[in-house]
C-alpha cells in the first residue's frame, strides 16, 4: 500500500492545485494511500473520515460526488471483508463504491450500508449523486447544442428557433432533440 510518510506542512504545497479545483470537479476518486498526518491511526484515505471528511471535504471544500478507488484491492484486505470496508468506507465518505469483481458481495453490502446509523449520510451521497447527474445531463445538453450548431445550416438554426418558440406558444417546452 503506498504511504505518504510527510508532515502537513510539507503537504500543504501539494493541496493546493486541489483547492483551486475542488468547485469545478463534480466527482473525485479517493485511493487507498495511507496519509499519517491526516489520519494518525493509519487507515487508507478510503476509510478515513479525517481525509474524506477533514481534508476533501473540510479543508479543500468539495462538495461533489466521492468515488473509492475498487474496494477489492489487496490494499485493503486487512481491513475486514468486502462488505465490512465497504460500510467503512461510506461512513467515512466515499458516496460511490467501485465493487468491480464480486458482484456476489453486493447484497451483504447494500444492506451494511442501509444501516439504520448511516441514513443521515445515505441522504448526503444522495443529494451529490442528484447533483452529479443533473451536471451530466446539463453538459450532455450542451454537448447536443455544439454539435447542432456546428453541424447544421443557418436555415436549420432558425427553423428549430421557430420549432422551440412554436412549443411555447402551445404551452410545452420540449423540443424535438429531446
Amino acid at each position: 500500500m503506498s504511504a505518504v510518510y510527510l508532515p502537513a506542512e510539507e503537504l500543504r504545497p501539494d493541496l493546493e492545485p486541489f483547492a483551486a479545483l475542488s468547485r469545478l470537479a463534480g466527482a473525485v476518486m479517493v485511493g487507498h494511500a495511507l496519509y499519517p498526518a491526516y489520519d494518525p491511526s493509519m487507515r487508507p484515505a478510503t476509510l478515513s473520515p479525517e481525509v474524506i471528511g477533514g481534508v476533501l471535504r473540510g479543508r479543500l471544500g468539495f462538495d461533489g460526488l466521492a468515488f473509492s478507488d475498487d474496494m477489492e484491492m489487496k490494499a485493503l484486505d486487512e481491513w475486514g471483508d468486502l462488505p465490512e470496508r465497504c460500510q467503512a468506507a461510506f461512513a467515512a465518505g466515499c458516496d460511490v463504491l467501485m465493487v468491480c469483481h464480486t458482484l456476489e458481495a453486493l447484497p451483504e453490502v447494500v444492506e451494511r450500508i442501509a444501516h439504520p446509523a448511516l441514513a443521515e449520510r445515505m441522504a448526503d451521497a444522495n443529494r451529490r449523486l442528484d447533483t452529479y447527474r443533473q451536471r451530466l445531463i446539463t453538459l450532455r445538453s450542451a454537448r447536443e447544442y455544439v454539435d447542432f450548431m456546428r453541424n447544421n445550416t443557418q436555415g436549420e438554426k432558425l427553423e428549430r428557433v421557430r420549432q422551440a418558440l412554436a412549443q411555447i406558444q402551445e404551452g410545452g417546452t420540449r423540443t424535438s432533440t429531446d
